[in-house]
């Protein structure tokens, strides 16, 4: 083997060492607490009643009040903290992810492709499961809740990592058409 072919060698693998860490650097970067910013976010209650519209339906008249689509049944709790919770504590450390919402909701879920397993034991006691996945510096949450709709969610850090981008494509089973929510979120500072 001649010396440039191992000196090429060892530079791309340079290279790649350096993309590893700089995306794992990246990844990193999306723990901590945020806030969310409602001057940049989708109105909730707005995209649920777009949805209700798309899909055939009609809008109850009367007051608008602030967040009057929340508080479903207990097998929709996750799009309740999805859509409407102000606050958001992200962990995650390979493959474990930790998001917490208000009122101690908490999501565990992996990104190392574990299957979830269901016994007739732990069917009684349903509850939501997820799954992500990182593309680059890009998370993919997929998720089963526990009425049997679908949730899409994408996160993503914007304006130089001080904001976390939220999409949130939400499919409850009792509605035809999908709920589309953009949620930013600010950094939420640290203590001092």
């Amino acid at each position: 083997m001649s010396l440039k072919l191992l000196l090429q060698g060892f530079f791309a693998l340079s290279l790649a060492v350096v993309a590893i860490a700089a995306s794992a650097d990246g990844v990193a970067a999306f723990n901590g607490s945020w806030v969310i910013n409602e001057e940049l976010s989708d109105d909730p209650d707005k995209q649920v009643e777009r949805a209700i519209k798309r899909g055939g339906g009609k809008v109850p008249r009367g007051k608008k009040t602030k967040g009057r689509y929340r508080g479903g049944p207990p097998t929709q709790k996750l799009y309740d903290h999805l859509s409407y919770d102000e606050e958001l504590h992200f962990h995650y450390q390979q493959p474990e992810f930790r998001l917490g919402y208000e009122q101690g909701f908490e999501r565990v879920f992996y990104s190392d492709g574990r299957r979830q397993v269901i016994s007739t034991k732990t069917l009684a006691n349903r509850t939501d499961y997820s799954f992500a996945g990182w593309e680059g510096e890009v998370l993919y949450v997929e998720s089963k809740p526990m009425d049997s709709g679908y949730i899409f969610e994408t996160y993503t850090l914007i304006n130089g990592g001080s904001q976390l981008q939220v999409q949130l494509q939400l499919e409850p089973a009792t509605f035809v058409a999908p709920i589309n929510i953009r949620r930013i979120y600010d950094r939420k500072p640290e203590p001092e």
